[in-house]
């Protein structure tokens, strides 16, 4: 990676860091981004690393965009600049200073150091594996694990009432379809025609989300876990209801019957749907953390996320040729 692609996003980590010490609100926002365009790239090196594994002469289609996506790696310790600096703003526990290995695993040095271990560990894999193609299995092993535990750190210890063990799971699956996705858009811009079969990935990507998210709920609404149930009933108050049913029939209904009807195979119908799976995925993981910081106005949560998603992706902009290749194509 050029290191010219790096000023500009460097400039704006830096000052949304420095802003975010003073005005909490625009620290929430920051971090529920970061957390939301790294599940991105996260799944692109997932995909990157899961493709391998299941023969057929179809990954010709999909693993060129996964190894693209996940050339954006190095870029995570950027996003997640404003959150470490700004952590006594962000998690209750960065305050407390309990004691013994609760203590030393939730402090700030800890939090900091586990995140760029991450981000090494990450970008290690994206530059070993087209070198090291055996590595595929350890390394799908390793990204899950750490992945999982990144998730948890993030985003879950916002709220140290909540607990679930599916967490890190279902944030790797919403990476997941959304590198999918990414890599299906990919795919048809450079001319692919076995629609066929980027259908059944999108397909198969989307059931993954949705049984991930039903088996969380499902056991949380079946054990009837109250500060469990808390975590769902802050996040179907006001705007977040509506992103509820966003996601339900935009995420949920309409892929699934458009993608199982023959109309589903047209170049058309792939990138729509690709497209708003894209969209829906920065507002699904949103919608997961910005509802943690209730004291302040959801309305300026949701408005400074939608507009640093764009700064980001603004900023980003010269690093876009990784993703789409030298000239737009793979």
């Amino acid at each position: 990676m050029n290191p010219r692609m790096l000023a500009w996003p460097a400039v704006l980590a830096l000052l949304l860091g420095v802003l975010g010490l003073f005005w909490p609100p625009l620290a929430a926002a920051s971090l529920a981004v970061a957390f939301a365009l790294a599940a991105l790239v996260i799944g692109g090196l997932l995909l990157q690393l899961a493709v391998p594994l299941v023969s057929g002469s179809w990954q010709g289609l999909i693993l060129p965009g996964a190894g693209r996506i996940a050339r954006l790696v190095p870029l995570l310790g950027l996003l997640l600049l404003p959150a470490l600096l700004a952590q006594h703003r962000l998690y209750p526990w960065a305050l407390e200073g309990e004691e013994g290995f609760r203590g030393v695993w939730l402090s700030p040095l800890a939090f900091t150091l586990r995140t760029l271990l991450y981000v090494a560990l990450w970008s290690a894999l994206a530059w070993l594996l087209p070198r090291r193609p055996r590595l595929v299995g350890p390394g799908l092993v390793l990204l899950v694990l750490s992945g999982s535990a990144a998730a948890i750190d993030w985003a879950m210890s916002l709220e140290p009432e909540f607990f679930s063990t599916l967490y890190g799971l279902l944030y790797l699956s919403r990476g997941l379809l959304s590198a999918v996705a990414l890599a299906v858009l990919l795919a048809l811009h450079a001319g692919a025609e076995r629609r066929g079969v980027l259908r059944g990935l999108l397909i198969a990507a989307v059931l993954l989300w949705l049984y991930l998210h039903y088996m969380q709920y499902l056991i949380i609404w079946s054990v009837d876990l109250p500060r469990e149930i808390r975590w769902y009933l802050t996040r179907i108050e006001g705007f977040g209801a509506a992103v509820v049913w966003l996601l339900g029939v935009g995420q949920g209904l309409l892929p699934l019957v458009l993608l199982l009807l023959p109309l589903g195979e047209r170049s058309g119908a792939l990138q729509g749907v690709a497209i708003t799976t894209l969209l829906l995925g920065q507002l699904e993981l949103l919608w997961w953390v910005l509802p943690a910081f209730a004291e302040h106005s959801p309305l300026l949560l949701w408005s400074l996320g939608a507009l640093l998603t764009l700064a980001w992706l603004l900023v980003l902009r010269p690093a876009w040729p990784l993703i789409g290749g030298e000239h737009g194509r793979g």
